[in-house]
């Protein structure tokens, strides 16, 4: 039973599937055992929120800044003074 020489021989190139078979048998059964205990859930202890709600009517302020670095606050281009000058007046109304 000698192997036969690189002259004469072939190469059988057949995929062996018996171990991928295998494999998926065992993730099958796997499968097949966990999916009934993912029905029933499991009791989670979640922490009671403390925060108040917020006040949703509150104003937001957004600042946008494009490629050419031009300030938008809000919907309008501004400069810069002209910011710090929106700022100041937020600062003044939240103070009062």
């Amino acid at each position: 039973m000698a192997m036969s020489g690189g002259n004469g021989g072939s190469l059988l190139a057949e995929i062996n599937v018996t171990p991928m078979v295998d494999v998926m048998l065992v993730l099958l059964v796997i499968f097949m055992v966990t999916a009934p205990m993912l029905e029933q859930g499991v009791d989670v202890n979640l922490p009671r929120a403390e925060a108040q709600a917020i006040d949703a009517e509150q104003k937001k302020l957004v600042l946008s800044i494009d490629g050419q670095r031009r300030l938008y606050l809000g919907a309008p281009s501004c400069l810069l003074a002209a910011l710090r000058q929106a700022q100041a007046q937020r600062e003044a109304a939240a103070g009062a």
